[in-house]
């Protein structure tokens, strides 16, 4: 905790323009329902895809007989702007690939359980985030969450 007197007529934006730094509020979260308590509400998933309100998760996957993919995604990019993605990971099987993907830009590939993380700037036509399954099994996610930086 710090504290601060005021005295000889010094008032609080002096004192805060001489060294003190004002608290940043934190970003928004810009997923709906990022972390699947309310079901599907807010998420564009392809086919094969089941949402459990009741356990908080999101099971992409396996790809349907025929469908070379399984997906879910939200349109909360700005081309140009900066994010930071946090994505937890209950279950990842060994044997699947996994991929984090914008319209343009192959994000980040996950190969573990566990949180994954990591920052990027969207393209300039770039408004989609998604998260894919392209492989004969599945992957149980926790939570899918976007922030600009």
């Amino acid at each position: 905790m710090i504290s601060v007197q005021i005295a000889n007529g010094v008032g609080l934006k002096e004192v805060m323009s001489s060294g003190l730094r004002r608290k940043t509020k934190p970003k928004p979260e810009l997923m709906t329902n990022y972390d699947f308590t309310q079901g599907s509400t807010g998420w564009t998933a392809i086919p094969d895809v089941t949402f459990n309100a009741k356990n908080n998760t999101c099971t992409i996957g396996p790809p349907a007989k025929g469908s070379k993919f399984a997906s879910i995604s939200q349109a909360v990019l700005t081309g140009g702007k900066t994010y930071n993605v946090e994505i937890d990971v209950l279950i990842v099987s060994k044997l699947g690939n996994y991929t984090v993907t914008t319209e343009s830009q192959l994000l980040n590939t996950i190969t573990a359980n566990g949180v994954t993380a990591f920052s990027f700037t969207a393209g300039l036509k770039d408004t989609r985030i998604s998260l894919n399954c392209n492989s004969i099994n599945s992957i149980i996610i926790n939570s899918f969450s976007v922030k600009e930086v």
